[in-house]
């Protein structure tokens, strides 16, 4: 058996990587999180007047359902289906609206967080100018999807690792600022007054560049297998005939 030191030395190339790999399974379990809560708080909305311990019954009903489902993209798509979907008579349509948006952006960044979080880190071998270049350490191996590979191909820096935590933890803060304010409405509804320093403005959404980058990378991708872009459905002219 190999000693902790031995360990540390062969891991020493390998910290930015993990390091990153860490913070990106950080913020992206705290979004989840985030979901969870959601779905929590759409599963106490507009109950009858009850006491906090009859309220505090519908966590461990809320956590059976969560867990049903061994997908987070899939718990995900139930907390919005949830609140979606819910009848109630509290104004909260524009916060459902960007909470179905932070959904699509958080199915985006997920695909990234399963590359650094499932593949392996190797040392892998280089070519430049038909010669090998020293071994470096990289995240990929021989069991990593071919698909996987060409996503992991387009990344050049590990500053992506950094730009992916931060979308994640500013699509967190929106997601929770969002579900605050729809626990304040409900809070207003059951004690009729304001709930003092609440915002009632819904939050503007986040900028989130890593989004962007994993489309372009994906565009890349799909141009060098030779697919078109998609470019969506030519509309028809208002009051002319129809394209030839």
């Amino acid at each position: 058996m190999k000693r902790s030191s031995v360990w540390d030395s062969a891991l020493a190339p390998f910290h930015h990587l993990t390091i990153a790999q860490g913070q990106v399974a950080y913020a992206h379990n705290l979004l989840q999180e985030t979901f969870f809560n959601l779905f929590v708080l759409t599963m106490n909305l507009e109950r009858p007047p009850m006491s906090h311990a009859q309220k505090a019954k519908f966590y461990p009903y809320s956590l059976a359902m969560w867990h049903v489902l061994q997908n987070d993209r899939q718990q995900r798509q139930l907390a919005i289906a949830a609140i979606e979907n819910l009848p109630t008579t509290l104004d909260i349509k524009g916060g459902i609206a960007r909470l179905k948006w932070a959904h699509k952006q958080a199915n985006t960044l997920a695909d990234y967080r399963n590359l650094i979080v499932h593949a392996p880190m190797k040392y892998t071998w280089g070519y430049k100018d038909d010669k090998l270049t020293p071994l470096v350490a990289q995240i990929g191996g021989f069991s990593t999807k071919p698909s996987h590979k060409k996503q992991l191909r387009q990344i050049k820096s590990p500053r992506f690792w950094k730009a992916l935590r931060n979308d994640f933890l500013n699509l967190n803060d929106y997601v929770d600022f969002v579900t605050r304010q729809i626990a304040w409405r409900e809070y207003e509804r059951q004690n009729g007054a304001p709930v003092l320093g609440a915002l009632h403005s819904w939050p503007r959404r986040p900028r989130l560049p890593c989004v962007r980058r994993i489309e372009m990378m994906r565009m890349t991708i799909n141009r060098q297998a030779g697919q078109a872009p998609s470019r969506g459905r030519r509309r028809r002219p208002s009051g002319g005939r129809p394209p030839n």
